[in-house]
């Protein structure tokens, strides 16, 4: 069985600034890359082994 080279988790929210604040300001998440888009923002941050995509 070969091991998995990647792991990503995504999750929207109504309060988009709330989760962010959560994930990044309180866990202590590193961001990767910030998203803006026509469709809205989003933000992936680096979780150990994987990646964390807030929308």
């Amino acid at each position: 069985m070969t091991a998995a080279r990647e792991l990503r988790f995504a999750f929207t929210f109504d309060d988009y600034e709330a989760a962010l604040r959560l994930f990044r300001d309180v866990f202590g998440l590193e961001t990767i890359e910030e998203l803006d888009h026509e469709g809205g923002r989003g933000v992936i941050l680096r979780v150990p082994s994987a990646t964390l995509e807030l929308f």
